[in-house]
């Protein structure tokens, strides 16, 4: 069984997970309050243009049941980043909140800032966006 966490839609970042049911409730929802408090603090435009929304899909699932693919994506049409990432499921499973919110914030920075090898965005500036989200979140 797994559990899935959406963040509301209208915000500019987007967070969703699809973890297996042994990741703690409480880890689950620090994502929305994540996105929430990324989305109130961020102004996107601020970075460039073409891109309205981040959506991030944190996968933790042990890699047995693991068939999810990492992906980087971009749409022209509704202006959305979208990166599908596969996290730590053995660590995350032990970790406080505290811990997971760093670490989720680790790969999610860390995710941004691939994706400047990965999708060609020429008038947007990923790695000033992953810049902010770090110092938003205090990670150095």
């Amino acid at each position: 069984m797994m559990q899935t966490t959406v963040s509301t839609t209208q915000n500019a970042f987007l967070i969703s997970s699809t973890v297996w049911k042994d990741v703690p409730a409480s880890l689950c929802l620090e994502l929305p309050k994540m996105a929430e408090h990324l989305s109130k603090s961020i102004d996107i435009k601020n970075f460039g243009e073409g891109v309205d929304a981040i959506l991030f899909v944190a996968i933790i699932v042990p890699s047995q049941y693991d068939d999810h693919r990492i992906d980087y994506r971009y749409s022209s049409k509704t202006k959305q980043i979208r990166i599908v990432q596969k996290l730590d499921y053995e660590l995350i499973v032990g970790q406080s909140v505290d811990e997971f919110r760093e670490y989720f914030t680790q790969a999610f920075v860390s995710s941004l800032k691939k994706l400047k090898l990965k999708k060609s965005l020429p008038t947007f500036d990923t790695d000033s966006l992953a810049d902010a989200v770090s110092v938003l979140l205090h990670l150095d």
